[in-house]
């Protein structure tokens, strides 16, 4: 269950079954095979069944052509799944730029990186604010420039 990342209960008693076929022609294997005993939801899942809570971290927030990415790393000691995730940028002259992102990203195991980055690209001239927050990582708040459809100079704030 935790070694092959399945969480759902019917689902782990299924699989388990799958990785034991080989074994059905031993002796009353073919009725453990057989026998399924479910307490409750088969489709309950474990949350964490570790008990830790998980450690993302914001890091690399970079602009580039049109864009603006940022790296989040899982710096827990357990995998992480359907983790939300928004950025947010605004400013620019006469307030013009305004572009929020908001989606998820199915896995990311421990000691792994992903980058993140809105799906409209920006474009405009003016200072800019940009906002990222990830579930179970610090919110990241910080500046940059964009000049036409470049983004510069981003620091966190």
């Amino acid at each position: 269950m935790f070694g092959e990342n399945i969480r759902e209960i019917g689902r782990a008693n299924h699989d388990s079954k799958e990785d034991n076929l080989f074994l059905i022609q031993r002796s009353c294997m073919r009725w453990v095979y057989y026998e399924t005993n479910l307490f409750g939801d088969p489709a309950v899942s474990f949350q964490n069944a570790s008990g830790q809570n998980p450690q993302l971290r914001i890091s690399d927030v970079v602009g580039g052509r049109g864009i603006v990415k940022a790296s989040i790393a899982n710096d827990g000691e357990v995998p992480v799944s359907n983790i939300p995730w928004s950025i947010t940028i605004e400013g620019g002259m006469l307030g013009r730029i305004n572009i929020s992102s908001v989606d998820s990203f199915a896995f990311l195991d421990v000691g792994n990186t992903l980058t993140i980055q809105p799906d409209k690209t920006v474009f405009g001239i003016g200072k800019i604010s940009i906002q990222v927050h990830v579930k179970y990582a610090e919110d990241w708040s910080g500046q940059g420039f964009a000049f036409g459809p470049f983004i510069v100079r981003i620091a966190p704030v």
